[in-house]
């Protein structure tokens, strides 16, 4: 495991990350809180999709990625080895979802999913019932088996689309969503709720 996090790490020191990552067999990379931003995003994506990487978790939260960052980031999940995505607090709104879930439910010739990704978090990012309902419909065709939606500004109705796609060994958490201070959490596609 490798933790950067709070560093104030900017695109460049992504880039010399990037050049080390190689040369380091570590499992976990944590860059939370740092300015890697859209341009770093790519840098660490490209690294991670070569295939001598054996980072298996990444955590970009909180590190101002907008939906061109998360494209770019996507476009190599498939090369990855990645079962854990955190891009919390980032500012990837609908469009940033839109990308990861065209990823995300990219199937080969079998049907089977060509990214590895199982947890995915994405609370605090600016998504709206666009985003979300893209993600919903991936959701049967990924690999994804936790995924954290809290705190986002998503409808009763299209937090309702989760819970028919849920197959028995997914859970999302959709807690907090759009400040009703409501806790939805999908467990198995049966939705428990604090609403009563």
């Amino acid at each position: 495991m490798l933790d950067l996090r709070y560093n104030d790490i900017q695109a460049g020191g992504a880039q010399t990350l990037a050049n080390l990552l190689p040369e380091i067999p570590i499992k976990a990379l944590f860059l939370g809180h740092n300015q890697i931003k859209d341009e770093g995003a790519e840098i660490i994506g490209d690294i991670l999709s070569l295939p001598d990487s054996s980072v298996v978790i990444l955590d970009l939260g909180h590190n101002d990625i907008t939906s061109a960052g998360v494209n770019e980031l996507a476009r190599t999940l498939s090369d990855t080895q990645l079962i854990g995505l955190s891009l919390d607090n980032n500012i990837i709104g609908d469009l940033g979802a839109i990308f990861l879930a065209q990823e995300l439910s990219r199937t080969d010739i079998e049907g089977l999913p060509v990214t590895n990704v199982r947890v995915l978090s994405l609370e605090a990012c600016f998504i709206g019932n666009d985003g979300a309902k893209e993600i919903a419909s991936c959701l049967q065709y990924s690999n994804i088996s936790i995924l954290n939606l809290r705190s986002n500004v998503i409808s009763d109705y299209v937090a309702g689309l989760f819970v028919p796609v849920c197959s028995s060994e997914q859970l999302i958490d959709l807690s907090n969503l759009y400040n009703h201070g409501h806790n939805i959490v999908i467990v198995g596609g049966v939705c428990y709720s604090d609403e009563g």
